[in-house]
């Protein structure tokens, strides 16, 4: 999610950027620093995902006037990584985007709130209640993880991008967003299937990197 300067107030991106250097410095401090060096699998794939991330943030669609989307991808890097990882991931996504555009603003930090904090916990919660669930059926994993979960990730994120707007006094701009609610269908889908495919893929062919895999679960039963 991208949504321009003027729509922020200096108070609520303040606030933001506070709650975000939190929660960038826990997960730096939680992040699984000893098992992403035990493997050079792992740090290719880190980097290969942050290159993604940048170039999927670059493909924007826009949406109403100060508000463009792009595909958010954080279900596959947290279902991969894990939440405090897919943090660090985006941050850095984040920063090489200000970099290569020159244009930061002080939206910064609630660009990075929209598009990876809120995703990744959205992901990471729908992620643990399929962990815990009982089941061991490996289309459980995939499709909830995957498809449905960053379908549901997308929604949710775009609830507290509504309620962002709402925040900072934007009515209009809400109101723009209720009228061209089609896109929202539109990009669902779209999230849902790439999500699908790459969370599919790197789980059968590399089940090694994939973080929150558990192949007794899944595989020995």
């Amino acid at each position: 999610m991208i949504i321009a300067d003027e729509l922020i107030s200096p108070w609520f991106a303040g606030g933001v950027t506070l709650l975000s250097l939190v929660l960038l410095a826990v997960a730096a401090y939680t992040a699984p620093w000893r098992a992403l060096m035990l493997k050079a699998e792992r740090q290719h794939a880190l980097f290969a995902a942050w290159v993604s991330l940048v170039l999927m943030m670059k493909l924007q669609i826009h949406w109403v006037d100060g508000i463009s989307l792009h595909f958010l991808v954080m279900t596959t890097l947290v279902v991969i990584f894990g939440w405090s990882l897919s943090l660090m991931i985006g941050a850095a996504a984040q920063l090489l985007l200000c970099l290569w555009e020159g244009n930061p603003g002080w939206g910064i930090s609630v660009n990075f709130f929209l598009a990876t904090v809120v995703p990744a916990t959205i992901s990471y919660g729908i992620l643990r209640f399929i962990i815990r669930h009982k089941s061991n059926n490996l289309f459980l994993f995939l499709l909830g993880g995957g498809f449905f979960g960053s379908i549901l990730t997308l929604l949710g994120t775009l609830v507290i991008l509504a309620a962002v707007v709402a925040l900072n006094g934007r009515w209009d701009t809400l109101a723009d967003m209720a009228d061209s609610a089609l896109m929202v269908v539109l990009l669902s889908y779209s999230e849902g299937f790439i999500n699908g495919l790459l969370v599919t893929a790197v789980t059968v062919f590399f089940p090694g990197i994939v973080k929150t895999f558990d192949e007794k679960k899944y595989l020995d039963s």
